[in-house]
C-alpha cells in the first residue's frame, strides 16, 4: 500500500470517528495537564460509556463493523482494533467499490 493510500484510510477512519466517544486509552488525569476540568470529567464519563459498549461488542464476534456503522457518529466507540477494522473496511471498499453493494 502506498503512503498516500494509507493516509487516505487514516483520514476516512478519523472522519468516521469524529466527535465520537473515546475509550479507556483516552482517559484524562484529574491532577495532571492543562485541559479544563469539565472536559476531563466529560472525557472520563465518555470512557466509561465506551468501555461498556466495547464489552458488549466483544460478545458479538464478526459483527463489530455492523454495530459501529449502525451507531450515530457521536456514539461510536473504539480502541485500536476497532479503528483498524474501520480502516480495513474502507480499504476493501476503495479497492472494490462493488463491495458496498454486497455488504451483508
Amino acid at each position: 500500500m502506498s503512503l498516500s493510500a494509507a493516509q487516505e484510510l487514516v483520514k476516512l477512519t478519523r472522519l468516521f470517528y469524529k466527535g465520537s466517544l473515546k475509550s479507556s486509552n483516552k482517559r484524562y488525569s484529574y491532577n495532571y495537564g492543562t485541559t479544563p476540568f469539565d472536559r476531563k470529567i466529560q472525557r472520563n464519563i465518555n470512557c466509561e460509556k465506551a468501555n461498556k459498549a466495547l464489552a458488549a461488542l466483544s460478545k458479538l464476534p464478526g459483527k463489530e463493523y455492523k454495530v459501529l456503522e449502525g451507531c450515530e457518529p457521536q456514539s461510536r466507540f473504539g480502541n485500536c482494533s476497532q479503528y483498524s477494522l474501520i480502516a480495513a473496511k474502507y480499504g476493501l471498499i476503495k479497492k472494490n467499490p462493488k463491495y458496498l453493494d454486497s455488504r451483508s
